[in-house]
């Protein structure tokens, strides 16, 4: 290292078995198997660059402007050959990005530990750790892993940093004052994301006591997310709620939310554009489709209550669920008259206990939950439940 008063940099004294032997001795350090010719490349060819240079021999503060350049210059191949070709990469299962006026933090967490990195606000430490970072399976079964953002952290430009790394990310989750945050960046964000056959769907996205922009939710942020197998649920703070008006989905998406594996939660004011009717369509595609066909695999049965019990008896089923706030619109009594034929119709209180939709009363806000039920030729059950909360 060079003293803070004096740098002396004699160029001439590198050469091509200087680079090499680097690269031997970075070979040795890093561990076989990693590709060290281009990193040897690299080097010579910074090495190269310096040559061009003359002999610096002089207090910095005093260097003239023209080699301050210059050192810049050689200063700046060496970060590009370094990040590029010798930065370790930090595997994790959830990533969570939080900010405030001043400091940026990260927290990685692995299987058995949890690392934390706190730092000025720095776009370019940020692009640096993010490119050091990498999301791994959290599974056998599926990959993927969590990409939590919050706050400040929950930005157009933190997302376009993500969007570069292609990460396999499966989950998504975003937290607090997401404003900063414009929907047609989020709805892009996503169907690249998903679009790329390199990358694994986003198959889960949450929204947690968030405050949001309008028309934040809407048909295109249902239909960039349309991917096989998909979880959705966006809550957001009370003094959000009151100041929306054009935030919501219609029954044009409804049936891309009954489809199998889909469990989709619509909370207040995110159906109240949706009808019973469109529901009741939906259900119908649902249970005339033969989804062998279709793209979705079977899904082994696990019977949890009474309304599952049929599943037992049969080897596999197609499943979706959707959860809407119950209210005058959306109550027991409004689906009992949801006659679908050769569809079997379980109703069930909020306390499991079976129900006799002929005992509900007209517009009353009582919740449960609605079982439908099929069995299909071969013995494949499809049932979709509506569950009011």
């Amino acid at each position: 290292m060079a003293s803070e008063a004096t740098t002396s940099y004699q160029a001439s004294a590198f050469s091509d078995d200087d680079a090499e032997c680097f690269s031997s001795f970075l070979s040795f350090y890093l561990g076989p198997g990693r590709c060290f010719n281009a990193a040897a490349a690299g080097l010579k060819e910074i090495l190269a660059l310096s040559q061009r240079h003359s002999r610096v021999d002089c207090h910095l503060g005093m260097c003239p402007a023209y080699k301050r350049l210059k050192m810049r210059e050689v200063c700046r191949h060496w970060k590009e050959v370094h990040d590029k070709y010798f930065v370790c990469r930090s595997k994790f299962k959830r990533l969570k990005i939080t900010a405030n006026d001043h400091k940026i933090r990260l927290t990685g967490i692995k299987r058995t530990c949890e690392k934390v990195v706190e730092f000025r606000k720095d776009r370019n430490v940020l692009v640096y750790l993010l490119r050091s970072t990498e999301l791994v399976p959290k599974g056998v079964d599926y990959q993927g892993g969590t990409v939590v953002l919050e706050n400040e952290a929950a930005s157009d430009e933190v997302l376009h940093l993500i969007e570069q790394q292609e990460w396999n990310i499966r989950k998504i989750e975003l937290h607090g004052m997401l404003v900063n945050i414009t929907n047609d960046v989020l709805y892009n964000f996503i169907e690249k994301q998903n679009s790329n056959p390199a990358l694994c769907n986003i198959r889960e996205f949450y929204v947690k006591h968030g405050t949001i922009n309008e028309g934040f939710v809407s048909d295109r942020l249902i239909s960039a997310l349309h991917k096989t197998g998909m979880i959705f649920d966006v809550e957001l703070v009370k003094n959000c709620i009151a100041h929306l008006t054009r935030t919501f989905v219609s029954d044009a998406v409804l049936p891309m939310i009954l489809q199998p594996d889909m469990y989709y939660c619509l909370r207040h004011p995110f159906a109240c554009k949706i009808s019973i009717q469109g529901i009741k369509r939906s259900l119908e595609t649902f249970f005339a489709t033969d989804w062998t066909k279709v793209r979705y695999p079977e899904r082994y049965s696990v019977a949890n209550n009474d309304a599952d019990a049929a599943a037992r008896s049969v080897c596999c089923y197609y499943r979706c669920e959707l959860k809407l706030q119950a209210s005058a619109k959306f109550n027991l009594a409004s689906f009992t008259g949801m006659k679908i034929k050769g569809i079997m119709e379980y109703i069930y209180c909020e306390h499991g206990i079976h129900l006799d939709g002929r005992h509900l009363r007209p517009g009353a806000i009582e919740r449960g939950e609605i079982m439908f039920l099929r069995q299909r030729m071969g013995g494949r059950l499809m049932y979709a439940k509506i569950v009011l909360f």
